[in-house]
């Protein structure tokens, strides 16, 4: 019998986001799922202290918010 992995696709919005905290910009990326309206459990990702917000978390940030989870990670 032969297994095969099936992936589904989602839907799922990327914004640019900002705030002040402190006197500074902070910003980031929202990533949000296309089906719910209202609130939905949030997750927040940053990298380490050499790392680039491009550099693999857009991978796991869609990864939750395909599976319902608001994700935001900071730049």
């Amino acid at each position: 019998m032969c297994v095969a992995a099936v992936e589904m696709i989602v839907m799922v919005t990327r914004s640019d986001v900002s705030f002040e905290s402190g006197g500074l910009r902070c910003a980031g990326w929202l990533y949000v799922p296309a089906g719910p309206t209202g609130r939905v459990p949030s997750v927040v990702m940053g990298h380490g202290t050499t790392g680039t917000m491009d550099f693999g978390l857009d991978s796991y940030a869609r990864r939750f918010a395909a599976a319902g989870s608001a994700c935001g990670v900071r730049r």
